[in-house]
């Protein structure tokens, strides 16, 4: 199974002014990035690990203020660390769903 095995989601943290790092693990290598559903599911994968590790305090005492740009960070994050075939798959994929 094709997983991005080190998605280091940089997030700033808006209340300590500062930024922190986690990995998190998302499969990937089940999934047709080239296809509408495909592209999806990696969409909802990559959504649910972000709301996860947005929610969660990264340093004792501080939140996540701004959940919507730290979840688009980790989701460019998350594109950015598929193979470049996947990548343009996935491209492709979703210029589809706007069409």
């Amino acid at each position: 199974m094709k997983v991005i095995a080190s998605l280091a989601a940089v997030v700033a943290l808006a209340a300590a002014g500062s930024a922190t790092t986690q990995d998190m693990r998302i499969a990937w290598g089940d999934l047709d990035l080239g296809s509408t559903s495909g592209s999806a599911a990696f969409d909802k994968r990559v959504d649910m690990a972000s709301r996860r590790f947005c929610s969660a305090p990264q340093q004792p005492g501080t939140l996540i203020v701004r959940s919507r740009e730290c979840r688009e960070q980790v989701r460019r994050a998350a594109v950015a660390q598929l193979p470049q075939a996947a990548q343009a798959d996935y491209a492709q994929a979703r210029q589809s769903l706007s069409i």
